[in-house]
């Protein structure tokens, strides 16, 4: 069975067709002299091999393009330049030959075959080039590119390697010395201290795992009800006696796995920093442009906003710092934009932008902020 013809092939063809029928020509010429009353010149031996040259050129071209490891997709610029270099070369020569009129036809054909060929010829070497220029500067990109991601997957492993010498280090001995003490005194607090410590290695190992996979770029999105995602995500996150307020929010174009991750990450983040009673809002932004989550702990120093979305950054002992991290990396995953500023109240409040709206908030209600939803932690 037949692999098919490639489309990009018509233009080589083209290429080397034209070299063909320029070749005929040529031939044509040269038997015409031989038979004929004209015998050979200088001049139509120099312009012979001339011609020789730019018709093998075109004729041989199809398989040096196609040997050069030139992209398909270059093919058709070439055969451009080969063909407007060739028609543009005749044209102007036309206008040598209506001001120097040729003595004879057969000097009219020749000057035409000569510059026509010339001219593919050079525009044939011109598309060429041309075409090697644009391959190089793809390979430099994508080398480039390659760079910067290996850059960047070298930069994540020394931050897991960190995480793995550092983080995990303190839970780990925590462990150790405990499992010894319990060998020791047959006491099961002891066990409980090591089960807690277990719990938190687990945890770290989970967000660095998740910290590596929110990176990437998000593909397939789907319309996504954030007021519902929240209301999950509240339920999901141990909040004690935090309270909830949740305003009327829009239907958005996300990946709703996700966008999970950020809510749940931001509302323990309020709840480490704000206390167990603290109050977070949920709300969309009133330019339409995204939502916001806000609380009224004790906010986030304006010396700090820069650094709060760095891998690491906390000023809570009982937290990773990973969480922001990862909030950042999936809300520029969607190519969203985000940005930590003060609440009405003082405390923190995290505004997401860019964000694809495709339903406005669910409420009848012209201002949102008129019919919120409160709801208390367990």
């Amino acid at each position: 069975m037949g692999t098919g013809f490639d489309s990009s092939e018509y233009w080589l063809l083209v290429v080397s067709g034209m070299g063909v029928c320029l070749g005929l020509v040529l031939l044509g010429e040269t038997i015409a002299i031989a038979v004929g009353p004209r015998s050979f010149s200088l001049e139509f031996a120099i312009g012979f091999l001339t011609s020789l040259l730019a018709i093998g050129a075109l004729v041989y071209a199809r398989r040096w393009i196609r040997r050069s490891g030139l992209s398909g997709e270059r093919y058709r610029r070439i055969a451009g330049w080969c063909g407007g270099s060739a028609v543009g070369f005749l044209v102007l020569n036309l206008l040598f030959m209506i001001s120097i009129p040729p003595e004879s036809l057969s000097l009219a054909v020749a000057w035409a075959r000569w510059t026509f060929s010339f001219g593919g010829g050079v525009g044939l070497l011109i598309g060429i080039s041309q075409a090697q220029a644009f391959e190089r500067a793809r390979v430099a990109e994508r080398l480039a590119a390659e760079q910067q991601a290996t850059e960047r997957q070298n930069e994540l492993l020394e931050q897991f390697a960190s995480i793995v010498s550092h983080d995990l280090r303190n839970p780990l001995n925590v462990a150790t010395g405990h499992l010894d003490l319990a060998r020791e005194t047959g006491e099961d607090d002891h066990l409980e201290r090591v089960e807690s410590a277990l719990e938190r290695m687990d945890a770290i190992i989970e967000e660095t795992l998740l910290l590596a996979r929110e990176g990437q770029a998000v593909g397939e999105t789907t319309r996504t009800d954030l007021g519902a995602i929240v209301e999950t995500c509240w339920a999901t996150v141990e909040t004690a006696d935090a309270e909830i307020v949740t305003e009327p929010l829009p239907t958005v174009e996300a990946d709703g796995n996700r966008l999970r991750h950020v809510f749940e990450n931001l509302f323990r983040n309020a709840i480490e920093h704000g206390g167990e009673a603290v109050t977070v809002r949920v709300g969309p932004l009133a330019d339409g442009s995204g939502f916001f989550v806000e609380d009224d702990g004790p906010g986030i120093p304006q010396s700090e906003a820069d650094e709060v979305f760095e891998l690491g950054h906390t000023t809570s002992n009982q937290s990773s710092g990973f969480g922001l991290a990862i909030v950042a990396r999936i809300v520029r995953a969607h190519g969203w934009e985000i940005r930590v500023t003060d609440s009405d109240t003082g405390g923190a409040r995290f505004e997401v932008t860019g964000v694809t709206v495709v339903e406005g908030p669910a409420s009848g209600s012209e201002d949102p902020a008129e019919s919120p939803e409160t709801l208390v932690g367990s």
